[in-house]
């Protein structure tokens, strides 16, 4: 009768022999990380020739592993997902070898298999992939790309290029280091990989960026994808340094035809520039630039703007003109200017302030601007200047504190009249911070300061507010004024203007006066100044001081 005792012992001889004769590495452990297995092919591909199995039984495979750390980490995710799935890490090196370690989750612990690469595949993989996140790198993107459309060329196929960048990625590095911060790609780049079906295109691109190809996406489907990506990265518990960081992404996503498909470059481009609105709009979210569209070319032709207007600020390229602001009843008060903003481009023409202002609105790039040129005008006014000028604030500076440091250091350096001065705020800029505005024109009329209130009349809170502002002028919304002669509800709404203005003991002027019949009608309510091209067209304001300072002599 057949011994059980001594059949078993041969089995696991003859199980021992196979398992020793594989040329891969075998390695099994316990779901509590004790090794159970491991052959002489997997000490050998680790670098661990002078060891036996027999060292590692009952051990933790941490030991195994001590070379390998991130591929350690990935187990250690495996192992606490809890699910029976698959890992692959390609092309680690070990003892100048490159490996393919792959690790199996089972009922009872884990199987990794390890084999060696050839050097001609480590080369191939190091070409096409990205080494730190093992993702595809751009280059071999771009060959994904181009066989979709040319496969795909004959048909009027949806696809889509998904585009997803770290939000603050910056901070992290600079917050937990940069060896954290790339453990964050890693991660991000595991997570791309969980939510991508097998085979599709996925890269990082470069930085914090990825990008993953769709192919047979709708715009619709697209967006659930990209929203679905970022969901369950805000959803991950990032742990860094021993603290739980939330960490999110923006994503943007440009939809295509493959028989009409844009270079990839564009592509990228227009998906990147879809991620950037996503960022604009408060990060975390996901925005479409459809390729047929404009709005691709407009943010374009913002950019080129936006570097426009930081060259014009450091070449002094922004010019200042002036329009005279003059009285029209009472010739014993001075007239005034307001003073205003050009661009002289590198080949010396002179831009519209509508071509870059809303841009630089945009981008908020106000700030720096409305510096600009109170530097240019109070630098150029001197002590002696008994000549008054309207300034234009944006939203952006007027509800900032720091500006009211800004103007001090300007009246002590420069030492001019601040009674010289009336900044002049819009009411949609005043509405922007209500509150900070006023704390900041308080503290400015404290120094001296004037006060004009810019396009009053068209938004439903100007008489709520208007109390509240400390004013001394309301400039009349020239959509009134234009009208004023021929219609008769612009009319009375300049009256009733100008008639509470005369009540709050504020000064009224009247805006975009352009002939001799709009003056009239504004003389006759009894409005207190005019600007307008019937008044004065604007000129530069050197041509303006120059004619003040003969004047004086």
């Amino acid at each position: 009768m057949p011994n059980p005792s001594k059949q078993t012992a041969t089995l696991l001889e003859l199980m021992s022999g196979i398992v020793g004769a594989i040329p891969n590495g075998l390695i099994t452990f316990s779901e509590s990380g004790e090794v159970n297995l491991v052959n002489t092919a997997a000490l050998s591909l680790l670098g661990l020739e002078n060891k036996s199995p027999k060292d590692f039984l009952d051990r933790h495979y941490y030991s195994l592993l001590a070379d390998v750390p991130d591929v350690r980490d990935k187990i250690d995710r495996l192992l606490l997902s809890g699910k029976h799935s698959e890992l692959e890490v390609r092309n680690v090196v070990v003892d100048g070898q490159s490996l393919n370690i792959q690790c199996y989750s089972m009922l009872k612990g884990v199987l990794i298999v390890i084999s060696e690469i050839s050097d001609e595949t480590a080369l191939l993989y190091r070409e096409n992939n990205d080494m730190l996140t093992q993702l595809n790198n751009r280059q071999f993107f771009e060959t994904q790309f181009l066989e979709l459309v040319s496969q795909t060329n004959h048909l009027h196929q949806n696809a889509a290029l998904a585009f997803f960048d770290i939000d603050n990625f910056k901070t992290i590095n600079d917050s937990f280091g940069h060896s954290l911060g790339d453990e964050v790609l890693c991660k991000i780049a595991n997570i791309l990989k969980s939510r991508t079906s097998k085979g599709q295109p996925i890269a990082r691109i470069g930085g914090d960026q990825f990008a993953v190809l769709l192919d047979d996406y709708t715009v619709h489907e697209a967006q659930g994808f990209a929203d679905d990506v970022r969901k369950h990265i805000d959803a991950y518990a990032f742990n860094l340094d021993e603290n739980s960081v939330r960490i999110t992404v923006s994503s943007g996503v440009a939809p295509f035809y493959t028989n009409a498909a844009p270079e990839l470059t564009k592509l990228l481009s227009i998906a990147n520039t879809a991620c950037k609105a996503a960022k604009d709009h408060g990060r975390n979210r996901t925005h479409i630039i459809d390729a047929k569209n404009d709005e691709f070319e407009s943010y374009i032709r913002g950019v080129k703007w936006i570097e426009e207007i930081n060259k014009a600020i450091q070449e002094e390229r922004f010019v200042l003109y002036c329009q005279k602001i003059s009285p029209i009843s009472d010739n014993t008060v001075p007239f005034y200017y307001e003073v205003l903003l050009r661009l002289k481009n590198e080949q010396g023409e002179v831009i519209s302030p509508y071509a870059f202002l809303p841009i630089a609105e945009r981008y908020h790039m106000m700030p720096d601007i409305d510096r600009y040129v109170m530097t240019a005008l109070f630098s150029s006014m001197g002590s002696r200047s008994d000549r008054t000028y309207s300034v234009n604030l944006s939203g952006q500076t007027i509800s900032d504190y720091s500006l009211v440091d800004f103007v001090n250091k300007m009246l002590n350096r420069y030492v001019f009249n601040p009674r010289c001065i009336i900044f002049e705020v819009t009411e949609t800029a005043a509405m922007r911070d209500f509150h900070g505005t006023i704390e900041v024109m308080h503290s400015l009329r404290a120094l001296g300061f004037q006060f004009s209130l810019d396009d009053f009349g068209t938004g439903l809170s100007s008489f709520t507010y208007l109390k509240e502002l400390p004013l001394d002028t309301v400039k009349i919304d020239g959509s009134f004024v234009r009208d004023i002669e021929h219609d008769k509800i612009s009319y009375q709404m300049v009256k009733s203007i100008h008639e509470i203005g005369q009540a709050m003991g504020l000064k009224t002027v009247a805006e975009f006066v352009e002939n001799k019949a709009i003056y009239q009608c504004l003389s006759d309510i009894g409005v207190h100044f005019a600007q307008g091209y019937y008044i004065h067209k604007p000129e530069p304001i050197t041509d303006i001081m120059k004619v003040t300072a003969a004047v004086s002599e």
